[in-house]
């Protein structure tokens, strides 16, 4: 008799199942239920097999009547396994638990880790970092200025976040490791990228399993001083049911871009919120909108009028954001003759003056540069969309507040317009009516092309795939955190990945850490994680994989602790609203940041204009902000000429703690706490810091020394010394190619790049290294390497030379600790 971990093995697609023990209540597990455990799931291309953890099970001595029965029969779908144990289990393909296959390509090792145990022999766990419950001293505030979040305690915080999809498990104890697994690597924040809407014929019925996914989430991270970010509805991925008849007419499958206006669909938004929020969250005792646990809700996912959808609102939903735009212009211009006048009777076919409905131009109008008369009519429709959104998101925040006692902070979204240089301060400015300002944006190295599938490259990695891969080492520009601060408001990056799959990602933690913290980014949010640990699989949005996975404990430190001195601005660009209207080209823009989801073929002219006179790298020298509603004469410069060397091809930030040679593809950190290196270091005889020296003939690694006792290096008595490379499946194969996009005939553009011939399988391998360090301490006097969990696993050997210790890496170290 006992409680039991429980567990079912799948195959191919995933449909609805249920089960129940001794003739009790059915459990059904929906078809929608993604999250899996580890383990060697892939047999052939496209083909799966993976392991749910489900509830666990009080049993009694004796025999058990177990039932199982299959929901769906629409696809080809299995079951052949389950297991009931009294201990956590991780799937390990046809080997028996606990077995290793040891398989590794040449100048690599098999990397096939143990389940954490979370004893106390750890000699590295960032759980101390995180308070003892998450809202133990209430919410989530901002500082004085709006700019910073504070803990309840009035103490500062950053959040190091990752987007998780193991709210879908159904076991809480699976949850819970979790949650203790990421807060021992430096994680404080989780976000539940969820789908609350309804998926039923009654549009007002939120998804009840969806919430009840976001209640065993917020439960379990909390219990490890993790804060929750509740994202609930994304328009694009809202799917239309047929019997919502009075908003399916003239439309295309999903809901992108009516909530911001559409009467029906924002009553049921609003009903989805309070069938979530105000409940007693039966896993706290408490419902949603009174848990300090929840740090921030965002109201919706990359949806906005002013992106290139706004094409898929048609049908009588465009009728009704004509006629309120018609609405518009006659309260802003007293009548429509006025309007006529200032547009220079600039007018189109369908404008239907006598009924008050005012065609909206397509979007394309306002991303190319018009004639200077059709300005006038554009820059009244920008303004309108934008203002439309704003009051949209004031709304919610009135009815959040007022009506469902929500009491945590708010952001309104996380996307951009069509053209990132004219419209994003447009798009920015309609989320100033809440609290938090936030951006998705990823790195990717280039093209991905599923040659016989277009959308499956999207979000999966197969054999005969085309792609890129190269280091953003080469390319500072494209740094996810290249990001106008909007005055007033913390900023967070709420998805974000270096894509797969290109394999130059250990690179991402630390430079993601260090500019961050320069630049005074609040919160960064990785995409994503389906699994409890590190996932050993190729998967196209790779958070959990072993490059990053591995990589982040060090980089967390060094962000929550603040090692790196927050910069004063570079600039600060003040803009009026008038300016934003006529979208104006600001002073500096971002970077595209394009999402290799949805934005294939749109960079090219995203990137067609250029900002005058200042260049993206003054992003790595320190603080870029904006205030809207400004007057211009109020913009600062600050002179940082002497930062950028573009003979050298390097770039400083401000205090000289970072430094950044794109030319060679190097990195260098060097506080008095942390200490280290990014890329290809090997281009350089020896990097030499303040207290530490690096030697290797690795040509890709990343190498950090920080000190875990909050001392100086010089003077600490512990230090954590990491050391990544790159990881691939074991048996991966890809070959050198030129290739076109065969899914647009007319694109003549050959691209450089690979071509999957195999993507392996287990175990994930990872290359050696051959590095020496020289650290300047006169305490150490020992150094222990420890496993993947921080346990130890064996001495490595020092040599002194008076206050100076040598070290030779053992080739498939992660982590060392040095010691007194």
């Amino acid at each position: 008799p006992g409680l039991y971990y429980f567990y079912i093995r799948k195959h191919w697609y995933h449909e609805a199942f249920r089960y129940r023990f001794n003739g009790g209540p059915w459990q059904t597990i929906p078809g929608a239920y993604l999250a899996t455990l580890n383990g060697d799931s892939i047999l052939k291309p496209n083909l799966r097999v993976d392991w749910l953890a489900l509830p666990s099970q009080q049993l009694i001595a004796g025999e058990v009547v177990f039932e199982l029965e299959l929901l769906d029969h629409k696809r080809e779908t299995g079951i052949d396994s389950f297991l009931l144990t009294q201990e956590p289990f991780q799937p390990l393909g046809l080997r028996q638990p606990q077995t290793q296959l040891q398989r590794a390509d040449h100048k690599h090792w098999a990397f096939e880790p143990k389940m954490d145990t979370f004893s106390d022999n750890a000699l590295w766990d960032l759980r101390y970092l995180n308070e003892a419950l998450a809202g133990e001293n209430g919410y989530i505030q901002l500082s004085d200025d709006k700019n910073n979040f504070l803990l309840g305690s009035g103490k500062a915080v950053r959040f190091w976040a990752i987007n998780t999809a193991l709210a879908r498990s159904r076991s809480q104890r699976q949850l819970k490791r979790h949650a203790r697994y990421l807060a021992k690597r430096g994680f404080n924040m989780v976000r539940f990228h969820g789908a609350i809407n309804s998926k039923s014929a009654d549009l007002m019925q939120a998804d009840r399993d969806e919430i009840e996914q976001s209640w065993r989430l917020v439960a379990a991270m909390k219990q490890q001083g993790i804060y929750t970010t509740l994202s609930p509805y994304w328009g694009t991925n809202a799917r239309r049911h047929p019997q919502w008849h009075s908003i399916t007419p003239g439309n295309p499958h999903t809901l992108t871009g009516l909530v911001f206006f559409e009467p029906t669909v924002q009553r049921a938004y609003k009903n989805w919120l309070r069938q979530w929020l105000t409940p007693v969250n039966p896993y706290t005792g408490i419902p949603l909108s009174q848990d300090p646990g929840v740090a921030l809700i965002q109201l919706q996912n990359e949806d906005s009028l002013l992106f290139w959808t706004l094409r898929q609102v048609k049908g009588p939903q465009r009728a009704l954001l004509e006629q309120r735009f018609g609405d518009w212009l006659q309260q802003k211009y007293g009548s429509f003759a006025a309007v006529k006048k200032h547009w220079r009777y600039w007018l189109a076919a369908t404008d239907d003056f006598e009924r008050g409905r005012i065609t909206l131009k397509d979007i394309g109008h306002l991303v190319k540069k018009a004639h200077w008369i059709n300005q006038y009519r554009l820059n009244d429709q920008y303004q309108f969309l934008v203002e439309t959104m704003r009051r949209w998101n004031q709304e919610v925040e009135r009815y959040l507040r007022e009506e469902l006692g929500y009491q945590g902070l708010i952001n309104a979204g996380n996307w951009r317009g069509a053209d990132n240089i004219t419209m994003l301060d447009g798009e920015r400015w309609s989320y100033t009516a809440n609290q938090v300002m936030a951006v998705n944006r990823y790195y990717t190295s280039g093209v991905h092309i599923n040659p016989t599938n277009a959308v499956r490259s999207r979000y999966r990695i197969a054999n005969g795939d085309f792609f890129q891969e190269g280091s953003i080492l080469f390319h500072p520009e494209k740094l996810p955190v290249n990001i106008k601060q909007v005055n007033g408001l913390p900023t967070i990056v709420s998805e974000s990945a270096w894509v797969a799959p290109q394999s130059y990602q250990s690179e991402a933690p630390l430079l993601i850490a260090a500019y961050s913290s320069l630049t005074g980014i609040d919160g960064f949010y990785w995409f994503s994680t389906r699994t409890e640990a590190i996932d050993t699989r190729l998967a196209k949005f790779p958070a959990s994989s072993p490059s990053l996975m591995l990589t982040y404990p060090a980089a967390a430190l060094l962000y929550r602790r603040g090692d790196i001195q927050q910069a004063d601005s570079v600039i600060e660009e003040h803009r009026s609203l008038e300016a934003i209207w006529q979208r104006q080209v600001p002073l500096i823009s971002e970077d595209p940041g394009f999402d290799p989801g949805r934005d294939q073929g749109l960079l090219s002219s995203l990137l067609s204009k250029k900002t005058p006179s200042i260049t993206n790298n003054l992003f790595l020298m320190g603080p870029v902000v904006s205030h809207y509603d400004s007057h211009p004469n109020k913009t600062q410069r600050r002179s940082v000429g002497h930062l950028f060397n573009p003979k050298q091809g390097s770039i400083k930030s401000i205090g000289g703690e970072l430094f950044w040679d794109y030319r060679q593809g190097i990195s260098t950190i060097n506080t008095a706490k942390a200490q280290g290196a990014i890329g290809f270091l090997n281009r350089k005889p020896a990097i030499m810091l303040k207290d530490i020296q690096i030697k290797t003939e690795t040509p890709y690694l990343t190498v950090l020394a920080i000190s875990l006792d909050n001392k100086d290096l010089s003077g600490s008595k512990k230090i954590l010394l990491q050391i990544t490379t790159r990881a691939r499946p074991y048996g991966f194969r890809a070959r050198a190619t030129s290739f076109t996009n065969p899914h647009k005939p007319g694109d003549k553009t050959v691209y450089s790049g690979y071509r999957l011939t195999d993507q392996g399988s287990a175990p994930m391998n990872i290359e050696n290294h051959h590095v020496s360090i020289t650290v300047n301490n006169p305490h150490i006097t020992q150094a222990i390497m420890t496993d993947s969990n921080g346990y130890p696993q064996k001495p490595v050997k020092i040599t002194r030379e008076g206050d100076t210790l040598h070290l030779q890496a053992p080739e498939n170290a992660i982590y060392i600790v040095l010691s007194q």
